[in-house]
């Protein structure tokens, strides 16, 4: 009876302080790795278009968390786990911050994040938490092992697909590597032609969709799975449309098209041929009614256990805790031992041994050749 006694103060005391307690952890994640982070929200959310659909993804993932919310009723067990993730987090983050390689510690912070779930409402809690919080994959970038050979295949294969779209038309067209030559004008498919700036955006749509969509795993999986070839056949369309009309209208009318076809427009096609798709499976599944019923988007009563949960383990937020602490102070180790600024230029002699120059500099002047050909560049 005493023990009881006891215990029940305790978990008063610790009611409503799980999201307090996570919340903590995740300050910390982000102090330890808040370089690779700012420059992912910095140089890709915002600065390039292959990644700018980042900033929705936490949103994202928070709504999906919300429609789940009733797994917070059941007890959490398995805390260590947590304890575990959030340490192999920290690696990858101290790999990545002192070798400068940020995906790396952006990763880190990702598995630490996970581990944070798992330590503060317990490993039960993140198994069935895990398709909603898998969806934080898609805003982070793809490590440049993985994404310059990515991009060079979809690359070369637009360019092929729309070599063909063109001379489905009657045009005849030559392709060399990346390079399609029309004759009187050559188009250079660049990298930023390779569709990935359709592709990521979209897949995040598309599994967005699966998870929400209701009917067999198959049908969810193919939803997911459209999404890639949606976009290559899309955008080798469109490098198709742009040589056809070079080939009659020249490379300025190519321009204005391209700047009314491209961007939000073919993205708004792939996500109405991605919606054409899951009601194609609403049909073979022999299902009726609007598409908006196939997929589950409203929000449940959240129960007393989301709003405010216990902290059940306040050993393992602790011990996370001081494991996410000791990254931040090894990661700042290197730095207090680091060598002497350099001096400055101004302090060094203009040239070796006072050596001074005689007589006028010699500038050449190339010349350019220009051909009979006009290239332009398809971005």
């Amino acid at each position: 009876m005493t023990d009881m006694a006891g215990a029940a103060p305790a978990q008063s005391l610790l009611s409503g302080l799980g999201w307090v307690a996570f919340g903590g952890l995740v300050v910390l994640l982000v102090g330890a790795a808040y370089p690779s982070l700012e420059s992912m929200v910095v140089n890709e959310w915002f600065g390039t278009e292959e990644y700018s659909h980042g900033v929705l993804v936490p949103l994202i993932a928070a709504y999906l968390v919300r429609q789940r919310a009733s797994v917070f009723e059941q007890p959490g067990r398995q805390h260590l786990i947590g304890v575990l993730l959030v340490a192999l987090g920290m690696v990858f983050v101290l790999v990545g911050s002192l070798s400068t390689i940020h995906v790396v510690a952006q990763y880190g912070f990702l598995i630490g994040l996970l581990g944070a779930v798992a330590a503060t409402f317990g490993a039960d809690v993140l198994r069935r938490l895990a398709l909603p919080l898998l969806v934080l994959v898609f805003m982070i970038p793809l490590p440049n092992f993985f994404y310059q050979p990515l991009s060079s295949q979809l690359q070369l294969l637009s360019s092929v697909l729309g070599v063909e779209v063109i001379r489905l038309f009657g045009v005849s067209v030559l392709l060399q590597g990346n390079v399609i030559d029309l004759g009187t004008y050559q188009l250079q498919v660049a990298e930023a032609c390779n569709g990935l700036r359709y592709l990521f955006p979209l897949a995040s749509l598309g599994y967005l969709c699966g998870y929400l969509y209701r009917g067999p795993v198959w049908q969810r999986l193919v939803l997911v799975a459209a999404s890639v070839p949606i976009t290559i056949l899309l955008n080798s369309f469109r490098i198709g449309v742009i040589g056809i009309t070079v080939e009659h209208w020249g490379i300025a009318a190519a321009e204005g098209f391209l700047h009314d076809f491209e961007g939000w427009v073919v993205f708004m096609v792939c996500v109405v041929l991605l919606f054409c798709v899951a009601k194609l499976l609403q049909l073979v599944g022999g299902q009726r009614g609007p598409l908006r019923d196939r997929f589950e988007t409203t929000l449940p009563v959240a129960p007393s256990a989301f709003l405010r949960p216990t902290l059940q383990a306040p050993w393992a937020v602790g011990l996370s805790a001081l494991v996410v602490i000791a990254a931040i102070v090894v990661a700042q180790l290197p730095a207090q031992g680091s060598p002497s600024e350099l001096a400055p230029r101004r302090s060094l002699p203009s040239s070796p041994c006072n050596w001074t120059r005689a007589g006028p500099a010699r500038v050449s002047q190339s010349r350019r050749s220009i051909s009979n050909h006009s290239t332009s560049t398809i971005t």
